[in-house]
Parts: structure tokens; C-alpha cells; sequence
């Protein structure tokens, strides 16, 4: 597994500083540093910095690629406080985006206890010794912080905060539900699959923390410059994670029924882990053997499963599926589906068509590909899940049993 780690590290990240650094700057570059060397006027100083953090920038930019300027930067100073094991303080101003960061408050607190802005309240509870660093994001089901412990780790937390009252009987009901899953797979100390750092419920409002994965998720290496030369062996290792991922939740119980790209966090060592259990399910039980069914139409309707779009009961056979659209997408670098369709009709009908043109479309865009790898998500993307192939049967198919 070692390798496979190493190979996904570098697909993630390595990349030849060649094309990042654009023909303007490799042309300047050489005239400022004479120029430097020559004179030390102020201004060719300040030139040749910039040149270079040009540089720094775009090289390391392509490493996490973000959808956005300024939540790059965010994380840029972030991960630069990580390497360094300092203490992250309030970070500067950065445009339209400084209303997202709350920081500084807790950097003179002496309890650690961050004030919530808008309602005058604490953010989390006293015993929660932690600084704010950022918040994430803001959304109908509770408010995302990326916090700092004051212990001597000083590890990086993402902390979920719920208002129970704002929160209607299902949302409530789906919270329990992840917040138990999440502390399930603590308990089994589970490497593939995100698991609960603490929580806490007080105040009408309930507290989640959870490990940071710093290499954001695979929706974002996705839409990056190093998805373009996405090896099979990387994706080998992507697949052989996945299934022990979902073996360890299935194993707990628990149904993912939300599992896609963006679901999907790879970690400081570019190991993919299994985020957000939002949708998960408890059928009891263990893999392959739940003691009940699920019925509720939920999850991304492009990707579903046959049996969900439906209206059929169904049980772990759904996460095989949604498996085998991932992994298809990542061989593919390209959805298997039609995202454009909505109603359950077009997504049914766009899936019959693209299982029909897999194998062409396979062809056409990976001719290189070993036939082991189509039969992998072919076999996973069987429309029956009767016959659909398990996640045991995964473990022992040839694509990735040389990688577990």
C-alpha cells in the first residue's frame, strides 16, 4: 500500500514546475536576477520578489487546486502554519472574502472560546480547547469551522455546529444518525472512513469535531490540471481505498447512500478517506448481512442506483454502485452520466444509454486501459443488485487485489 500512497501523493501534487511557470515569467525572471545582482535599487528587489511569488504561488496552487482565489489563499496559510507547527492568529483581510473568516477572537481568549458574531454567543462550549482559524461555510444545516487545538498536537479540527431549532424532524433525525455513525467508526479506529474527534450538545445547538483533511476532496482534483494525467495505478488505489472504506462503515452498520466525488477527502498523505455521512442510513447488522432496508429517494439523483430511482426497498448494494460511478469517473476524467438531467425518467433513460456505450466510451478515451479495470466498474455498475458485484467480491477482483 505503500507505493500506491507515494503514487497517489504525486499525482495529487507533483507536478513539473515547466508549465505552471508561464513564458512571461520564465523570460523575466533571468533579467531581474542580473538585474539584482547589479543594483540594488529598491524597485528591482521588489520586482524579483514578486517574480518569484509569482512562481511560489502557481506551483504550489496546482498542488491544491480550489475552486476559488481566495479560498486557496485561506488554505495556503493554513497548511504553511501546519508544516511550521506555529500558532495560526487572526488571518489578514482578503476582499470580498473577509466576512467568511472569523479569527482573532480566539487568539486572546484564555478559555479558547470563540464569540459568534451575529448572535453574541459562544461558538462552542468552554471545554473545547481550541482556537477559531476560519469558517468554511455557512448552510441550512449548520455553520462549518475550521478550528486549532491549544494542546500540544495542535491539531487542525473541523468543527460542525447545528441549531436544533432551525433543524426540521428529518434533519434532525439524519444528524443523530451521522453524529453516531461518526462515533461508531471512532470507536473502531477506522483508517478509511472519517471518524468523530468529540462533540457535545448544549444550549439547543449540537457540536461535531472532526479530523481536517488538508488535500481537499476529489471533486476538486477533479476539475484540476493534474486530473489530465490521472494513472491507472492511481485510480487502482483509489478503488482498493474506497472498498475498504465502505467495508468498515458497512461492517459498522451503516449505509453512505451519498457517495460521489465531492464526498471524498484524501488526507495529509493522500490517503482517500470517506467524508460527510449526512445521508447514512443504519440498517444494523454487519456488511453484506443488514438486519433491514432503506426506502427514502435521497442522495444525487444523476449518480442513484436503479433500485433508489425505483422506488425499491435496498441495502449496501446501493454504495457498490455509486462505487463504481466514482471510479468510472476518475478512469474516465469525465462523468459517466448526464449531470444536466433532473427528473427520475431522463436520469434512468441517460443511464441505460451510457451502461450501453461503456465499453466504447472506455475505448475511445483510455485505449491504453487493462480490461481488468472496465470489468471492475462494469461489474459494479450492474443495473440488477441481486448480481451487482459485493464489496468481498471487490477485495478479490484482479484490479485491486495486487493493490490491498
Amino acid at each position: 500500500m505503500k507505493f500506491f500512497e507515494f503514487h497517489i501523493y504525486c499525482s495529487l501534487g507533483a507536478q513539473a514546475p515547466g508549465w505552471i511557470l508561464n513564458l512571461a515569467t520564465r523570460r523575466r525572471l533571468p533579467n531581474l536576477i542580473k538585474l539584482r545582482r547589479h543594483s540594488p535599487d529598491r524597485r528591482a528587489k521588489t520586482e524579483l520578489s514578486e517574480c518569484f511569488s509569482v512562481f511560489v504561488w502557481r506551483s504550489v496552487a496546482s498542488v491544491f487546486p480550489m475552486s476559488r482565489r481566495a479560498e486557496w489563499q485561506r488554505k495556503r496559510r493554513l497548511l504553511a502554519a501546519q508544516a511550521e507547527n506555529r500558532e495560526v492568529g487572526a488571518l489578514p483581510d482578503q476582499g470580498d472574502d473577509a466576512d467568511r473568516l472569523r479569527a482573532g477572537e480566539a487568539g486572546d481568549d484564555a478559555e479558547g472560546v470563540a464569540l459568534d458574531d451575529a448572535e453574541g454567543v459562544a461558538l462552542w462550549p468552554p471545554r473545547f480547547d481550541m482556537q477559531l482559524v476560519a469558517q468554511l461555510s455557512d448552510g441550512s444545516q449548520g455553520a462549518v469551522y475550521l478550528t486549532r487545538e491549544h494542546a500540544a498536537a495542535a491539531r487542525l479540527l473541523v468543527l460542525k455546529v447545528r441549531d436544533l431549532g432551525s433543524l426540521s424532524a428529518k434533519q434532525a433525525e439524519r444528524a443523530a444518525a451521522e453524529h453516531d455513525a461518526l462515533a461508531v467508526l471512532a470507536g473502531r479506529g477506522c483508517a478509511y472512513t472519517t471518524g468523530l474527534v468529540d462533540s457535545a450538545s448544549e444550549g439547543g445547538r449540537t457540536y461535531t469535531l472532526t479530523h481536517f483533511l488538508p488535500r481537499g476532496t476529489m471533486a476538486d482534483w477533479l476539475k484540476s490540471p493534474s486530473a489530465a494525467v490521472i494513472s491507472e495505478h492511481a485510480a487502482q488505489y483509489v478503488a482498493a481505498a474506497l472498498t475498504c472504506g465502505l467495508e468498515e462503515l458497512h461492517s459498522a452498520g451503516y449505509i453512505h447512500r451519498d457517495l460521489k466525488p465531492a464526498n471524498v477527502a484524501f488526507d495529509a498523505d493522500g490517503r482517500p478517506v470517506l467524508i460527510d455521512l449526512g445521508l447514512c442510513a443504519f440498517l444494523g447488522g454487519t456488511a453484506g448481512a443488514h438486519a433491514s432496508r432503506a426506502s427514502s429517494l435521497c442522495g444525487t439523483i444523476p449518480v442513484l442506483a436503479p433500485e433508489v430511482l425505483a422506488g425499491s426497498e435496498y441495502g449496501a448494494a446501493v454504495d457498490c454502485w455509486a462505487m463504481g460511478v466514482v471510479v468510472g469517473h476518475l478512469l474516465l476524467r469525465s462523468s459517466l452520466f448526464d449531470l444536466r438531467a433532473t427528473s427520475i425518467a431522463d436520469v434512468q433513460r441517460a443511464q441505460v444509454t451510457a451502461l450501453e456505450n461503456l465499453a466504447e466510451r472506455f475505448a475511445s478515451a483510455r485505449p491504453a486501459l487493462s480490461p481488468e479495470a472496465l470489468d471492475f466498474v462494469r461489474r459494479l455498475l450492474d443495473p440488477n443488485p441481486v448480481t451487482r458485484m459485493d464489496l468481498p467480491q471487490a477485495k478479490q477482483h484482479a484490479w485491486v487485489r495486487c493493490v490491498l
